[in-house]
């Protein structure tokens, strides 16, 4: 690994970021100028169908003809079947023509290899439909919708991603909506209208659950290279939700440009009453130089003990010099500690990821979803969201950006949806047949049901065995979608030259994958084989990236203290696990369904900072692929790290706003019809809630212990 990985040259040594800021400035110059293929989005939140416009019904057989302007010899550009219900922009003209509308013209794609003709306001040519047949007593071919513009069948998916936020790129061949007023959900964490759902109520007796006091919690992780905004809503946020204390283990502390991040978080270093009810909350620095990674190491479990698991995290420490691995070490510190001090949970995330609790009211505080755990379980695996930047200058991604895409783990197929028509529609057999309405026997709505533990005592590891019916279905469905995306990427793909040599990737997930893959958590750690449900993703999702750029397995939250007293704390399992310290598997819950926190991961958010991570970071010297075999299929990763060991800031460029931004052919709105995009403002507002109090706690001094 290590041989390899100075077989190629770092990154920085040729990368020249006022080439990047060419790029952006030349694509900014382009989008200035007119262009007609290039449609402009309508609001977020609004769906801008035109007043005065109605639905028609055709009514003649076989079909209409539709023309490039309001007259009988006019071009041809397609025509509307029998049956066909149409939007128009307004009622009949005097001479017996209909206009359609925009969006008509945009889901039937008419017009599109016209170059003389007139475009309307969405950059889509004005097309025509003769309300009857030349002649005073000509045949009937329009005539005008009972239900008005409900009947519209495109109406409803589009409402269903506007109402989650999303402004549907309307691009002349870019992706369409689908038709239909039952489309299909896939979401079980928010309901098509864009409201989060609730949580269920507690089903297990409070006597399962811990001492009824509400749990002590404590964040760690690694730190290095973070705006110093961005820490310090990071510190806020989580203060504000319930953890008393975050551990932030410097990485560099020597580097001249950590020196504000470190002064930003030494000012939340004194107790302060920022958190709910007043609770006094902190934050503690480590700095860790070679002195402190030296102490650190003679103390670790992992260098004490070697074999198995601790001898891999010590080959990729002392040898590879892999990043994941100090951060098992800085963690299994800071579990030491918060033992020690007698805390209950440490959550391990990264300085770009927040623990959100969509249940305002029962989970505003996180200590309140911690003391519903049931005490048998010893870990949680929180699902994760990944942020889509809608901009490429980003200075702070937790003000600014509010965007996400729906982790895999939690989608179901709807209870008003028959997982049998979805199969049939997708031309496959399910293994059971369930009705509208209908429950499995391995479905579960209950929040801390045994049947979402990965493992059970005494018996052997499910490691995320084979998911719910409803579960599988949503996934399958979901690769339909992605096939539809990547058909409009790959152009860009192939364009930006990128061979990424990747295996084919298993539809599994592994409780410690290192990647996760972009689709759901699809390799599995290294030396792990495939699940109980092996299947081979289609080819044109192995080869470039379509949904998740980052990991999609969740983050993991675990008990200080398990076993009988005196044992020590778990230790870190790469950076999405823990296990016991004797080695053994912990009983983790999977936390998903209606109600459940989420991580919400700002991965990627601001192209000048996703570039210096290829830059400067650890992955400008260190292929993931040489170091972590289940990151292998990290499609994007590959790809930008491939394009900054080129020097290509114009391709960066390009693929920041193709695959990160990913919205050129519509597909956050294709995504967010379907539940898979939706907005998330209350973030925004909680970080900004969370910043206006850790600073009246700052000037005000100290408070209740809480």
């Amino acid at each position: 690994s290590e041989r390899a990985n100075r077989s190629r040259p770092r990154a920085g040594a040729m990368f020249d970021f006022e080439d990047l800021d060419r790029a952006v400035e030349a694509r900014r110059s382009s989008e200035a100028a007119e262009d007609p293929e290039r449609a402009p989005s309508p609001p977020p939140h609004l769906l801008d169908v035109p007043a005065g416009a109605q639905v028609f019904r055709v009514v003649r057989w076989p079909s209409v003809p539709v023309r490039c302007a309001a007259e009988p010899d006019a071009t041809i550009v397609g025509s509307l079947e029998h049956g066909r219900l149409v939007l128009a922009a307004r009622a009949a003209s005097a001479e017996g023509w209909v206009e359609l509308a925009d969006h008509e013209v945009w889901v039937c794609s008419f017009g599109n290899d016209l170059s003389n003709t007139t475009l309307g306001s969405c950059g889509f040519a004005s097309v025509f439909v003769p309300l009857r047949e030349e002649g005073s007593s000509g045949i009937q071919f329009l005539e005008l919708a009972v239900d008005g513009l409900r009947a519209w069948p495109f109406l409803e998916t589009l409402r269903c991603a506007a109402s989650n936020g999303i402004a549907w790129r309307r691009r002349r061949g870019g992706l369409l909506p689908n038709a239909g007023h039952d489309g299909l959900w896939l979401s079980g964490w928010h309901e098509r209208c864009g409201r989060l759902c609730a949580a269920p109520p507690l089903r297990q007796p409070a006597s399962s659950r811990r001492v009824p006091r509400l749990p002590r919690l404590r964040i760690a992780l690694l730190v290095r290279g973070v705006p110093p905004a961005c820490l310090e809503s990071f510190i806020a946020f989580h203060h504000a939700a319930g953890f008393e204390r975050v551990d932030l283990f410097f990485d560099t502390p020597a580097e001249p440009c950590e020196a504000a991040a470190i002064a930003a978080a030494d000012a939340f270093e004194g107790p302060r009453a920022s958190g709910p009810g007043g609770l006094l909350c902190s934050v503690r620095v480590f700095r860790c130089t070679d002195e402190w990674w030296a102490e650190a190491r003679r103390r670790s479990c992992f260098y004490q003990r070697r074999g198995d698991i601790y001898e891999d995290t010590v080959r990729l420490d002392s040898v590879v010099h892999d990043v994941q691995a100090r951060q098992s070490v800085a963690v299994e510190w800071a579990l030491r500690e918060a033992q020690k001090d007698g805390v209950d949970w440490l959550l391990h995330i990264d300085a770009d990821e927040l623990l959100f609790c969509p249940e305002a009211e029962r989970h505003s505080d996180a200590r309140s979803f911690f003391a519903e755990v049931p005490e048998s379980f010893s870990a949680v695996r929180i699902a994760n969201l990944e942020a889509v930047p809608e901009q490429v200058d980003i200075e702070n991604w937790f003000e600014e950006v509010t965007v996400f895409k729906v982790s895999p783990l939690l989608m179901s197929l709807g209870r008003t949806q028959s997982v049998d028509r979805q199969g049939a529609k997708r031309g496959s057999r399910p293994q059971r047949r369930f009705g509208v309405g209908q429950v499995s026997d391995e479905e579960d709505d209950d929040l801390f049901s045994f049947k979402h533990a990965t493992a059970m005592l005494g018996a052997p590891s499910r490691d995320f065995g084979r998911p719910p019916l409803r579960e599988r279905w949503a996934r399958r469905e979901l690769v339909e979608l992605l096939g539809e995306i990547a058909a409009k990427r790959r152009p860009t793909w192939r364009a930006l030259g990128l061979d990424v040599a990747l295996p084919p990737a298993p539809m599994s997930a592994s409780r410690d994958s290192t990647a996760g893959g972009e689709l759901f958590a699809n390799s599995g750690s290294e030396g792990e084989g495939p699940e109980t449900e092996e299947e081979e993703l289609p080819q044109h999702l192995v080869e470039l990236p379509c949904f998740f750029n980052s990991y999609s397995n969740g983050k993991v939250a675990v008990r200080c203290s398990v076993g009988p007293p005196g044992e020590e704390p778990p230790l870190p399992l790469g950076v999405h696990g823990f296990v016991r310290a004797n080695g053994m598997e912990l009983l983790e819950l999977q936390s998903k369904g209606p109600g459940a926190p989420v991580i919400l991961h700002y991965a990627n958010c601001g192209l000048r900072h996703w570039t210096e991570k290829y830059v400067t970071g650890p992955e400008a010297t260190v292929d993931v692929r040489q170091v972590h075999t289940g990151a292998a299929t990290l499609r994007a990763h590959l790809a930008a790290r491939e394009l900054t060991l080129r020097g290509d800031a114009s391709g960066l460029e390009r693929f920041y706003r193709s695959f990160i931004m990913g919205d050129e052919f519509g597909e956050l709105g294709y995504l967010a019809q379907a539940g898979a995009v939706l907005r998330l403002p209350a973030v925004q507002h909680r970080v900004a809630a969370a910043a206006g109090r850790g600073s009246e706690a700052r000037a005000g001094g100290g408070g209740d212990s809480g």
